[in-house]
């Protein structure tokens, strides 16, 4: 894989290969500022409250924070449809990653995945259809595949008794890693990454659960489906000058591939689509280092982009890196920050009038 020095920052090992997905320095604090005062949040019964931030945005109504680990980091956020679960990646309890859900609102978090403890397990993505089915990352085989567990039990049909971690089934099994599952809109299908060794690239592939099957469509990385066509977006770096990421799309029923933001200046990653599926999501690196040297090679805000390449929209002005952007079923888009001094999730509320486009930044 391509990656520009200005991405890198920590490395998570992934059997043979070491993918290095998180960010630059932009992961960790850029200025230490005080925190701004929140609004109280009720929270269930005898547990703390949660806390409402004031805005900093016109383009959103609240900044929310709803992770509150101190030691390690939460990753990988996913909303199930509904907009009732947050799941999550975190290694506050342990040296490896699990995965873990709450009610958005709630500090009540709940561990899905435990043993073996050195086992990492990330990337969780919900499906559309069946909300109980978790698609998953998982090295508890040596290396990162992807699997498919049912959440809660399940009276009948193909999961019944089936449910839980340890009685996930694994869809892929390549010899190398892969992973970041992104489950169609029919829910019958994932895309996911794979790494190739040969080549030192990451590339896209699809797995058919009809079939059992899996098909490349060749390089890419971080994938995310479109929930209304069948098309996906995903960052991929030029082989020419600096190698920034890029957003890129791919139209399924064609393979045609469709370069949505790019700049030699800066990055366009970890991208996700808008519930309209016109619109896609994602974070910059080096944006706001272009104009302000003091955050140059860091994590900035999070941007929206029409699919045709129409309207960027900055969406977040915060003094701290975010990425990972998932819009949840509630309309609320959750992320990845640090703005607190801890790899948090929070989230923004939108605007309606956000995802009509608006003048470029």
């Amino acid at each position: 894989m391509i990656l520009h020095p200005c991405l890198r920052r920590r490395c998570l090992l992934l059997g043979a290969a070491t993918l290095l997905f998180s960010l630059d320095a932009g992961c960790g604090l850029l200025r230490k500022t005080p925190s701004p005062e929140p609004n109280p949040l009720p929270g269930g019964e005898g547990q703390p409250r949660l806390q409402i931030y004031p805005k900093q945005s016109g383009l959103y109504g609240d900044l929310r924070q709803h992770t509150f680990s101190e030691i390690g980091s939460d990753a990988d956020p996913a909303v199930s449809p509904d907009g009732a679960w947050l799941y999550f990646a975190s290694n506050t309890h342990g040296p490896a990653y699990k995965i873990y859900r709450k009610p958005p609102d709630s500090r009540a978090v709940t561990r899905l995945s435990g043993e073996p403890p050195e086992v990492n397990d990330r990337f969780p993505s919900v499906n559309p259809r069946d909300p109980n089915l978790l698609a998953f990352a998982s090295d508890r085989r040596g290396n990162f595949d992807i699997y498919i567990a049912a959440v809660s039990p399940v009276e009948e049909g193909a999961w019944k008794g089936r449910e839980g971690f340890d009685q996930a089934v694994r869809v892929s099994d390549g010899a190398a890693d892969e992973i970041h599952p992104t489950w169609s809109p029919e829910g019958e299908r994932l895309a996911y990454n794979a790494f190739d060794p040969s080549t030192g690239q990451w590339t896209i592939w699809i797995y058919d659960a009809r079939r059992r099957e899996s098909t490349s469509l060749g390089e890419g990385f971080l994938p995310s489906w479109d929930p209304k066509q069948d098309r996906l977006c995903f960052q991929k770096a030029r082989r020419r000058g600096d190698p920034w990421y890029a957003v890129w799309t791919i139209d399924l029923s064609g393979n045609m591939l469709t370069e949505v933001v790019e700049s030699t200046q800066w990055a366009a990653i970890t991208p996700s689509w808008a519930p309209d599926g016109g619109t896609i999501l994602f974070a910059a690196v080096n944006k706001a280092g272009v104009e302000a040297p003091e955050r140059s090679n860091k994590a900035d805000d999070l941007y929206l982009v029409k699919a045709d390449g129409a309207s960027l929209l900055r969406l977040t002005s915060h003094p701290a890196g975010e990425w990972s952007p998932a819009w949840g079923g509630d309309g609320r888009i959750y992320f990845c920050s640090d703005l607190n001094g801890n790899e948090n999730i929070w989230s923004v509320k939108p605007r309606a009038a956000v995802l009509m486009g608006g003048e470029g930044h």
